[in-house]
């Protein structure tokens, strides 16, 4: 069994060195180590490729022409990987030393297309400020992991290592959608995906994280999310809508009817403001009924939310009204 590493870069220079180190360390060696830079100004470079030199391990180091982003550079990297598995690796982590090996062991017994561990989260100085399981709100012990799969996210691209088959199949990424929620999808709608439950990285939170795990609290969720606005929320049930749309392509043909209904779904929440209050309302009040609110959102508190936004209603937004103008 062959293993790569895709590492991401941009402008990581405080802590690159302690994660190659990690890597290079591993009981388990991994077969290559594959370095994309996102346009770093600083040292990340240099730092990262004098300890690649006399790490032992082959390696390529890439400096994109542009600026990828976070979520396009990984999946663009899994391309390029030659492993059986592909492990994602941020800029900033450390990996305990067993991180591979545990893997390893999981990866040999039942071969899925994704693998996904919990994390230690800590500060800048490597103290422990919390777990990343609990950070994202999987309880491994209550959730069944193919339902939890499609209402949250809760795999952490850092923690996980892909099947080339799954990675292979996320090429055509959609937007608005990040790279570990997008593997993690085709993994689940195939049911092909499973936890591990050992602590294998130390998940750096710091000023400058691209993407996070601390948790925030209550206002800092409503005013990031736009829990109270409308325009957000249509825009997040279109970008789910366009997710499970694509996502359909590559779902097995015992899941594709309940990737479908997904897509509906969302299609038909994104759509409430539009079909005027009485079919507004009675759209809510099927689909909390018939159970959806409850597979594909996170229950009640979005169909209170969307039911609020029919019935109090609205200026229309410089979209909606493109999109009556349109349909005129």
């Amino acid at each position: 069994m062959r293993y790569s590493v895709v590492i991401c870069t941009y402008n990581g220079e405080r802590f690159i060195a302690e994660q190659i180190n990690s890597i290079l360390a591993q009981t388990r060696r991994v077969d290559e180590i594959l370095l994309f830079d996102d346009g770093s100004t600083d040292s990340t470079l240099s730092i990262a490729g004098q300890l690649l030199s006399k790490g032992g391990i082959p390696y390529r180091i890439t400096k994109n022409e542009q600026n990828k982003g976070v979520a396009r550079n990984f999946i663009d990297g899994a391309q390029q990987a030659s492993g059986d598995y592909i492990f994602f690796s941020d800029q900033d982590d450390v990996w305990k030393k067993t991180k591979v090996e545990i893997f390893h062991r999981h990866i040999v017994r039942t071969g899925k297309m994704l693998y996904f561990s919990d994390g230690i989260v800590v500060d800048e100085d490597l103290v422990q400020t919390g777990t990343l399981w609990r950070s994202v709100g999987f309880d491994h012990r209550r959730e069944d992991i193919s339902v939890t799969m499609f209402i949250k996210d809760i795999v952490t691209g850092a923690a996980s290592a892909v099947s080339r088959e799954v990675a292979a199949m996320a090429a055509d990424i959609p937007p608005n959608v990040l790279h570990d929620r997008w593997l993690s999808l085709i993994a689940a709608a195939n049911d092909s995906i499973e936890f591990i439950r050992s602590y294998t990285f130390y998940y750096r939170q710091h000023s400058n994280n691209v993407v996070g795990a601390a948790a925030p609290g209550v206002v800092e969720q409503v005013r990031d999310r736009g829990v109270f606005n409308r325009e957000k929320t249509e825009k997040r049930c279109r970008d789910m809508a366009l997710v499970y749309e694509e996502l359909k392509k590559y779902s097995s043909k015992e899941n594709y009817p309940r990737v479908a209904e997904c897509a509906r779904f969302w299609r038909s929440c994104e759509q409430l403001t539009r079909i005027g209050r009485a079919a507004g309302v009675k759209c809510v009040i099927r689909e909390l009924f018939n159970g959806n609110y409850f597979r594909y959102r996170s229950g009640i508190v979005p169909a209170v939310r969307d039911l609020g936004f029919v019935l109090l209603g609205s200026a229309p937004s410089k979209e909606r009204k493109m999109h009556e103008s349109n349909t005129r």
